[in-house]
């Protein structure tokens, strides 16, 4: 069982009528140093991303350039399903000496076998439901979650942290052309 210490989120709702709601909440934590939009419109412009990593690639993707913990990944060219993911930063995991478990999402142990991180999805309902029926909230969401142990060794790598959040508000019946309001904050993260 893994203890949530601290996270990492990237959740999206909408509430289901003729126009559409819709809020993606995004957080993650990083180096200060990381280059980062004030007004992220996106999870692909929030988080690390390159829209050639897939999941299968993992953890051998190795053009992670930003100082983040936490890398996304929403593969373009994909014809069918959702391929969207959050998962640790395989070059932190690697730099600790951990390594990635058979079993789970993007799941870290170390030498011992303990879990130190792993991704967590979970979903209510199709975030792509489309009206008539007007009275459902639909969500999803991936979190990265560590244990203490975990968060103790990757501050002892990485040195100064801050915790970033957003949230981007969406309205509108047409995806293209939605009235869109989005907010940030930086922490010190612990």
């Amino acid at each position: 069982m893994c203890v949530l210490k601290d996270g990492y989120e990237l959740t999206e709702w909408c509430w289901l009528d003729w126009d559409k709601p819709i809020e993606t909440r995004l957080s993650m934590v990083c180096h200060s140093g990381l280059p980062h939009s004030n007004t992220p419109q996106s999870a692909s412009s929030f988080f690390p991303f390159r829209m050639h990593w897939a999941a299968k690639d993992y953890p051998y993707i190795e053009d992670i350039q930003e100082p983040s913990l936490i890398i996304y990944g929403s593969p373009g060219y994909v014809d069918l399903g959702s391929t969207e993911w959050l998962a640790l930063n395989p070059i932190i995991g690697n730099l600790l000496g951990w390594s990635v478990a058979s079993k789970g999402l993007f799941r870290w142990v170390n030498g011992s076998g303990e879990l130190m991180v792993e991704s967590i999805f979970w979903k209510d309902g199709p975030i792509i439901r489309q009206p008539p029926k007007t009275d459902d909230a639909c969500s999803d969401a991936w979190l990265v979650v560590a244990t203490p142990k975990a968060v103790d060794k990757i501050q002892q790598l990485t040195g100064e942290i801050i915790k970033i959040n957003a949230v981007i508000r969406s309205y509108g019946k047409n995806p293209y052309a939605l009235k869109t309001k989005t907010a940030e904050e930086r922490n010190q993260w612990l």
